[in-house]
């Protein structure tokens, strides 16, 4: 008989911690863009909401990595308390909720705002000459924007962020902060 002690505990924290749950089934388009530390990084549609959203997964296997699962337990946590409130941050990536599949190959999924201008490291790499030093400072101040608000309304200090939080772009005209792998 499977142990599955990690997809219990996963559940655990989705009830404990308020984290919204939602069906699998309400998601449809599924197309990989990424690959992070415990999974991939898909974009999908969300029907009920009519949004695109990024899904970023966990494969749960028995006798798996106990680092990868703690990770993912981890960010669900950090990301429930980013979001619990109603009044989200224009530089915050928003975080909805948690979808898992119903298949042998068990994957949970966080449910995250999806940012189509990519990581802002690599969009820097590709356009740092042609950006204006205005444009330069706006992406700057949006940045440090986000990073006051977890400070100050969430209690998330710079130690909380080194190496987990990437920076991306939405629309390449607004950073958002989005706590990355």
């Amino acid at each position: 008989m499977p142990d599955n002690t990690d997809d219990n505990s996963i559940e655990e924290i989705i009830k404990t911690s308020g984290i919204e749950f939602y069906d699998f089934n309400e998601f449809s388009e599924f197309n990989k863009i990424g690959e992070g530390g415990f999974g991939q990084i898909e974009r999908a549609y969300w029907k009920k909401r009519k949004i695109t959203v990024a899904l970023k997964s966990l494969k749960v296997k028995m006798n798996s990595n106990e680092n990868v699962n703690e990770g993912f337990k981890r960010e669900a946590r950090l990301l429930a308390n980013i979001s619990k409130d109603s009044e989200q941050h224009p530089n915050v990536n928003q975080f909805y909720g948690v979808t898992k599949t119903k298949d042998e190959n068990l994957r949970y999924f966080l449910i995250l705002e999806y940012t189509n201008g990519g990581n802002l490291r690599e969009y820097l790499k590709k356009h740092f000459a042609e950006l204006t030093w205005g444009k330069k400072l706006n992406m700057a101040f949006e940045i440090a924007s986000g990073l006051k608000y977890l400070h100050i309304n969430k209690n998330i200090i710079h130690r909380d962020l080194v190496r987990i939080f990437f920076f991306f772009l939405q629309h390449l005209t607004n950073c958002k902060l989005w706590r990355g792998n």
